[in-house]
């Protein structure tokens, strides 16, 4: 009796897996590619064999089936990435595309809304940059992975608003148009380069010493609220759902946060955390421009991950 009981649930263990596994297909198989292999799916990613022989992992967004990451291999279990990538934030905007070969970027690529050509792994020539309206909002160059020769910045109306020269990667000159370097939208204006860019609390003993001390003070500061607040989710832990979210937000005049907004939450419940975790900041100091407080834009990466 007791060899049976245990026969019986040895077998239930993989039997309950298989059927996660058939109804995560179920779920993704409208993502699946065209004449593709299945090989397994789970609560946030599929693994197919393609036509061509190569392996390709997606991950999605849970609650709405969005895919955010296709990923090439030759090989399951290659450290290499190998073809087609591409990266999309939750509400589909697509920001990151280009070719791997052997776990190296190749030829042309798009980067949160950069444009250029890699070889050997590492940028070259001229690369643009768009605004939303898919305009060109910068030009600028490299040579072997190294900003070289001229940055230009313009603003919505095409003006030159910052001019930069790099030698060897390295800043030498620069100039700006500092009436050019806000970017509005429909109610006031919403600067995201600055003089001065905001700072977490915390440091105020240092403010008024070296800038750059104070700034990484500041940074540091805001990890630790970070890491010390947020907390992983007990359905994505399960799942094991890890990657990195990036929430968006802009600190006013004042150094309140004002338009929340989450580029990639990884799912319902990371997003939800996120945002809890931004709602309930002190205030910031906000930043400044010709001396004057501003409304700056910021971006804060949170990594997720199960160690």
């Amino acid at each position: 009796m007791k060899y049976k009981l245990l026969l019986i649930v040895l077998f239930a263990v993989p039997f309950q897996l298989f059927s996660q596994i058939v109804n995560y297909k179920n779920k993704y198989r409208d993502q699946l590619e065209p004449n593709s292999k299945f090989l397994s799916a789970s609560y946030n990613n599929t693994v197919e064999k393609t036509q061509d022989k190569n392996i390709v992992i997606k991950y999605y967004y849970p609650e709405t089936k969005q895919i955010t990451h296709f990923i090439s291999k030759k090989k399951m279990f290659s450290k290499f990435r190998h073809g087609k990538y591409m990266e999309w934030y939750d509400d589909g905007t697509l920001f990151i595309s280009g070719q791997y070969n052997e776990g190296i970027k190749t030829g042309k690529w798009i980067e949160n809304k950069s444009e250029g050509n890699y070889k050997e792994g590492q940028r070259d020539g001229e690369w643009i940059r768009k605004n939303d309206s898919g305009d060109i909002s910068a030009r600028f160059n490299y040579i072997q992975g190294k900003l070289e020769g001229e940055y230009i910045r313009y603003d919505s109306t095409g003006t030159v608003s910052l001019r930069e020269v790099y030698l060897d990667n390295k800043l030498i000159e620069t100039s700006a148009n500092t009436d050019s370097l806000m970017e509005a939208d429909s109610t006031r204006e919403v600067f995201k380069i600055v003089e001065e860019f905001p700072s977490f609390p915390g440091c105020e003993e240092i403010k008024n010493s070296d800038y750059q001390t104070y700034k990484k003070c500041a940074e540091r500061k805001l990890l630790e609220y970070v890491y010390a607040t947020i907390k992983y989710p007990k359905i994505a832990r399960k799942n094991e759902v890890t990657g990195t979210a990036k929430i968006s937000f802009v600190i006013n005049k004042q150094g309140d946060i004002e338009d929340i907004k989450v580029l990639r939450g990884l799912c319902e419940d990371i997003k939800n955390e996120c945002v809890s975790m931004v709602e309930n900041m002190p205030q910031w100091h906000p930043g400044t421009q010709n001396g004057k407080p501003v409304n700056v834009i910021f971006n804060l990466p949170i990594k997720f991950n199960m160690d």
